[in-house]
C-alpha cells in the first residue's frame, strides 16, 4: 500500500474505534473514582508511548531523508573530482573519459526518466558492465611520472568510493517500517482513540476533536512512510547536484 493509502486507513480506524467508544454504553459502575482512574492511567501510558515512537520515527526518517540528500551531494562531488583527475591524467585517459560522461548520463537517465525516480532502476549491478570496462582501461595506463601515477591512483579510489556510496544509497532508499512493528503502532492508536470515545459521548464538539486527533496521527505516519522512501511519492530527493555535475563534465 502507497503511504498516503496507509494514513487514509489509520485515520478511517481511529475514528472507527473512537466511534465503537462512544457508542458503547457501559453500565455505571464501570464509571466509579477508581475505574477512571485506571482507564485514564493507561490511557496516558499508551499516549506516551504512541507519542515516543511517533516522534523518534519522525526524526528517524527525516534524518535518512537528509542522509540521502547529502550522500547525493557527495556523490556528486566525487564525480566532479573524478572528471578533473581524468582530463589531469592526459590523452592516453581520454576513452575512459568518453566512457564515463556515458556512463553518468544514461545512469541518470535510468533512474530519473522524466525528473521522477523509478527505484526499480536503482540497482547496484546495472552499471557494473560499464565499471568494469572502465576500470579496465585505467588499468591498461601506463604512468610515464610520478603525477601520472597518482592520478591513477586517484581514479581508482574514486571509482571504488562511488561505488560503496552507490550501495549505501541503494540501502537507504530500500527502507521501510517493518509489518509487525507498524501493526503494533496502529493497534496502539485504536486502543488510544477507543479510550477517548468511551469517556466521551457523542456531540459535534467531541466529534470535531477526535478527527483532528486521528487526522495528526494520520499525518504523521504520512511523513514517516513518505521519508523513508525518498525515491517515491510526493517528498522526492532531487537529481539536480547529479546533472549540475554532468554539465559541468561535459563543459
Amino acid at each position: 500500500m502507497s503511504p498516503i493509502a496507509i494514513a487514509f486507513t489509520i485515520y478511517l480506524g481511529s475514528i472507527a474505534a473512537a466511534m465503537l467508544g462512544v457508542a458503547l454504553r457501559l453500565p455505571s459502575r464501570h464509571f466509579d473514582d477508581s475505574s477512571r482512574e485506571v482507564v485514564r492511567n493507561v490511557l496516558g501510558l499508551v499516549a506516551t508511548l504512541t507519542a515516543l515512537v511517533l516522534g523518534l520515527l519522525v526524526a528517524s526518517a527525516q534524518g535518512t531523508y537528509q542522509s540521502l540528500g547529502n550522500q547525493l551531494g557527495q556523490m556528486a562531488a566525487n564525480l566532479v573530482d573524478l572528471d578533473r583527475t581524468l582530463d589531469y591524467y592526459g590523452p592516453e585517459a581520454a576513452p575512459a573519459r568518453r566512457l564515463f560522461h556515458r556512463a553518468v548520463q544514461a545512469e541518470i537517465d535510468r533512474i530519473w526518466p522524466h525528473g521522477e525516480a523509478r527505484l526499480a532502476s536503482i540497482r547496484p549491478d546495472d552499471i557494473r558492465r560499464e565499471r568494469g570496462q572502465f576500470m579496465a582501461i585505467i588499468g591498461r595506463l601506463e604512468p610515464r611520472e610520478e603525477a601520472q601515477r597518482f592520478a591513477q591512483r586517484r581514479i581508482m579510489e574514486l571509482v571504488t568510493d562511488f561505488a560503496r556510496m552507490r550501495t549505501l544509497t541503494v540501502n537507504a532508499a530500500e527502507g521501510s517500517l517493518p509489518g509487525p512493528f507498524l501493526a503494533v503502532l496502529i493497534f496502539w492508536v485504536a486502543v488510544l482513540f477507543f479510550g477517548f470515545g468511551l469517556a466521551a459521548r457523542f456531540n459535534p464538539t467531541v466529534i470535531v476533536a477526535l478527527s483532528i486527533g486521528a487526522l495528526s496521527v494520520a499525518g504523521a505516519m504520512y511523513l514517516i512512510l513518505e521519508l523513508n522512501h525518498p525515491f517515491d511519492g510526493l517528498m522526492r530527493v532531487s537529481e539536480a547536484p547529479l546533472r549540475e555535475a554532468l554539465g559541468t563534465m561535459t563543459e
